[in-house]
């Protein structure tokens, strides 16, 4: 069941940073559902703050995802850490092709356990598919939910600065500092092999190895263009 009055959306503040990453996240894997937390909190206003993203080993599929338990507490004890005051706020999954404008009863289900932990608890969808295709931020469907006894209810995504501008450069930066999953030819990657946002993996050495042979090869140029041009004098 789903009731929405835009009239008594509540506002959820998120920064650039983790909308961005949520968008490489399930933009890479847009043939299955992605999933991960929303890590934030409340102001002194009682305003919720989305600061970041985070992800670990889960299992899904074109409909359904799971996240392994573990990886929660994982999460929660090195957030405690920081000592930053951050926590896991919501979650977050895609609907590739499906669209976001909708939850499913397990999706509400689900809602509900972290409306039990944190009652301003939010659930973030996102469908992968139309950005991917496009590659335009108009195309960003993405839906914002929290869950009122058994109906879900939209809530409104309130995004810090101008993001339409700076989301699509950190989307594109993300896309050098993490290395792409490389799948069989024979079978599909499992699932806990793939991405996570926890896990940086960067791509220095292939990166920085391009830059050298070009400014080398440029440098060569030049000084053969030299030697020619006083050689003919």
């Amino acid at each position: 069941m789903f009731q929405d009055d835009k009239r008594l959306r509540k506002q959820v503040y998120f920064y650039p940073w983790s909308i961005a990453k949520i968008i490489r996240h399930v933009s890479r894997f847009p043939h299955r559902e992605i999933a991960g937390f929303l890590i934030g909190k409340v102001s002194k206003e009682g305003e919720l703050y989305i600061f970041d993203a985070m992800s670990g080993k889960h299992q899904g599929t074109s409909t359904s995802v799971i996240l392994d338990e573990s990886i929660m507490a994982q999460i929660a004890e090195d957030l405690e850490k920081y000592g930053e005051e951050l926590a896991i706020v919501g979650w977050y999954h895609s609907h590739p092709g499906l669209g976001a404008h909708f939850m499913s009863s397990t999706d509400v289900q689900t809602q509900k356990v972290y409306q039990s932990y944190f009652p301003k608890a939010v659930a973030l969808v996102i469908d992968p598919v139309p950005f991917n295709r496009s590659g335009n931020w108009e195309d960003i469907d993405i839906h914002l939910y929290h869950v009122v006894k058994d109906a879900y209810k939209e809530n409104q995504v309130v995004y810090i600065t101008d993001i339409e501008k700076v989301v699509p450069h950190l989307v594109h930066a993300l896309s050098f500092e993490f290395i792409p999953p490389k799948p069989s030819p024979e079978k599909e990657v499992p699932q806990e092999e793939l991405y996570y946002p926890t896990e940086v993996k960067q791509e220095k050495m292939d990166y920085f190895s391009e830059i050298v042979n070009y400014f080398f090869a440029s440098v060569i140029t030049i000084i053969s263009l030299i030697l020619i041009i006083f050689t003919s004098i």
